[in-house]
């Protein structure tokens, strides 16, 4: 970790994305943490005792607008970043026509256009500087949902997928260049996305720790392109590959609407 100097983590309120700012504190000159709740990221950044404590900056972004998008970009131009954390999501779990047409449409904003923006207008200057002899990097949260076509949860997943996609096929167009691009892919983690999202908190007994999620994720940066978090979920999707399409599909469907979906729903 002590190879990266600056870092732009999106989606820092909470979670997985405080667990990251908390770990690459102590290791960086500059942190740029972002996310809609400016009273969670002052905490984040009190609760920070670093070298780095009196360089961190705070910039709240709501990257469902467009305007708030372009200004992160340039923001993140200028501190020179070299690491950036893409963790910024979110989902709604119900009936896809139960969902606003809003709601969605500032998701896929979020999950994939945002996240694709940055990307583009982010790496070249990172890769750029990565050429005096050190290597840039990128972890993209994406989630195990992105395997599967998921129902009542169906433009959530495709929206993973996506980003996973992207994620992989960036890394192999950028394979001669000084940078590392992992897509990490974990399974329910202990954060707010479950109740945001709509799911049953009895999920929550499954979830692993976000401080781990993110420690195992630097671990695996540079050496892996994707890594899923968990054995069991590794063994899932192995499964899922193995199994007929149709055959997956009615099976996930019988499993989310029975197990997930919440009870007033019909």
């Amino acid at each position: 970790m002590k190879r990266y100097r600056s870092v732009l983590i999106t989606g820092a309120n909470g979670g997985i994305g405080s667990a990251f700012a908390r770990l690459l504190a102590p290791f960086m000159e500059s942190m740029l943490i972002t996310g809609r709740n400016l009273q969670a990221l002052q905490k984040l950044a009190g609760e920070i005792k670093s070298p780095v404590s009196n360089n961190i900056h705070i910039e709240i972004a709501d990257l469902t607008k467009q305007e708030d998008v372009n200004q992160l970009a340039v923001l993140a131009g200028e501190k020179k970043i070299d690491l950036f954390i893409n963790n910024a999501g979110f989902g709604h779990f119900n009936h896809f026509l139960a969902t606003s047409t809003k709601e969605t449409i500032d998701m896929l904003q979020v999950n994939v256009l945002a996240a694709t923006q940055l990307l583009h207008v982010l790496l070249p200057g990172m890769i750029e500087r990565a050429t005096a002899g050190k290597r840039a990097g990128v972890i993209c949260v994406a989630s195990m949902a992105g395997f599967m076509p998921l129902p009542y949860f169906s433009a959530y997943a495709a929206s993973k997928n996506y980003l996973h996609a992207l994620v992989l096929g960036l890394q192999q167009e950028l394979c001669q260049q000084p940078i590392d691009l992992l897509s990490l892919c974990p399974g329910l983690v202990e954060t707010a996305f479950i109740a945001k999202a709509n799911m049953p908190r009895k999920l929550l007994k499954w979830a692993a720790n976000p401080e781990v999620i993110a420690q195992t994720a630097m671990q695996k940066l540079g050496k892996h392109h994707q890594y899923t978090y968990g054995f069991g979920n590794q063994v899932a999707i192995m499964a899922g590959h193995l199994l007929p399409p149709e055959m997956k599909r009615k099976l996930l469907y019988y499993y989310c609407k029975k197990w997930l979906l919440p009870k007033n729903s019909t």
